[in-house]
């Protein structure tokens, strides 16, 4: 749990001092293996941290899996968030949106 706050900060000030605590829950197990992880993920935190994500253009979703977003767009955006389709009917209003 202490690391999903620190992958939800909404800042990057914050993350860091969630981090820090997370460290030091880690300290106190003496486990050197768990505090040996948290720190090669905290490496690559530029990947998975939504408060380093904040600028991407994702439009509301905290992935970077392209067919997600894509679906997600399609679903919202031009269904109305309708989510009940026959394949006629979806053939038929991608091809009146596309002419």
């Amino acid at each position: 749990m202490a690391f999903k706050q620190v992958l939800y900060a909404p800042s990057e000030k914050d993350m860091n001092e969630k981090y820090n605590r997370l460290l030091q829950l880690t300290d106190a197990e003496e486990s050197d293996r768990c505090t040996a992880y948290f720190s090669n993920l905290w490496e690559s935190r530029h990947d998975w941290a939504l408060a380093l994500r904040s600028g991407l253009p994702l439009r509301g979703n905290n992935t970077n899996h392209y067919i997600e977003v894509a679906f997600h767009i399609l679903k919202d955006c031009m269904f109305g968030r309708v989510l009940a389709f026959s394949l006629p009917q979806l053939i038929d209003f991608i091809g009146r949106c596309v002419l």
